[in-house]
């Protein structure tokens, strides 16, 4: 039996397959929807499918010299 691969919402884009960790996303041949598909995983060479998510945050400050 093999151990559950996280996979979902990562800070590296991981094979579903083997767990490898592919560090750079920047090397992948995203599409205008952010998906690839049928991407060959480095490691064990099986193919998988990726979607790649943004989260936006936001920081206000007070203008100087205001109240």
């Amino acid at each position: 039996m093999s151990l559950p691969i996280d996979h979902w919402h990562t800070d590296e884009i991981v094979c579903p397959h083997c767990g490898h960790k592919h560090e750079d996303g920047g090397d992948w041949p995203w599409s205008a929807n952010d998906t690839c598909n049928g991407v060959e995983c480095s490691a064990c060479g099986k193919p998988f499918d990726m979607e790649r998510d943004f989260s936006v945050s936001y920081t206000t400050v007070k203008t100087k010299g205001t109240q």
